[in-house]
């Protein structure tokens, strides 16, 4: 693992953080983690022995980084967009290299326009569709294809789907170049 991005701070989304430690003991390095500034000070809050100078540990090494414009991780362009998510913001991800771009937008329940148009016509589109029926602070699966439609993404996953969608069920009736994702999925773009 060369990096983690984390997309907001809520507790399904962080929880794993302490999973890093055996990526950091493994290389005996630091592992850059990337987030919005609110983000990443609700993690050093909650992670607080993590960032902590007097209490160095060797259980996880951080390295934070804030996302608040596009930046290159190497060959990979990576440019960061606002997703609304109820009362707070998430961070929606684009990744570009090679002429393929790649579009990770989770937990939101609206694309604005300025994040549709980074993410235009994009070979793959990971989006969050949390059931078929509206909810206030998720899209729906409908509103998940109609955002994916107006895009023009090549491919579309739908994501952090919850207990109410039957995999067997719902991923037939998609229309052609959406499916519902599914832990363990690999994408090649």
């Amino acid at each position: 693992m060369d990096a983690v991005f984390l997309t907001h701070s809520h507790s399904d989304h962080i929880l794993g953080f302490d999973d890093l430690r055996r990526f950091c003991e493994m290389e005996n390095r630091e592992m850059p983690v990337y987030g919005s500034p609110a983000t990443l000070r609700n993690l050093r809050r909650i992670f607080y022995y993590a960032f902590c100078n007097h209490c160095i540990s060797t259980y996880v090494r951080p390295r934070a980084i804030e996302m608040t414009e596009p930046f290159l991780l190497g060959n990979l362009r990576i440019t960061p967009v606002e997703l609304p998510h109820g009362r707070i913001v998430t961070t929606g991800l684009v990744f570009e290299e090679g002429g393929k771009k790649f579009a990770y937008y989770t937990d939101c329940n609206a694309v604005p326009e300025a994040a549709r148009e980074v993410a235009r016509n994009c070979d793959c589109l990971v989006i969050g569709a949390l059931r078929h029926r509206t909810h206030s602070t998720h899209l729906s699966i409908e509103q998940a294809i109609e955002i994916a439609r107006d895009i023009g993404s090549k491919r579309t996953f739908f994501t952090h789907i919850c207990h109410e969608v039957s995999h067997a069920a719902s991923d037939p009736a998609l229309p052609a170049g959406m499916n519902l994702a599914y832990d363990g999925l690999h994408v090649v773009v």
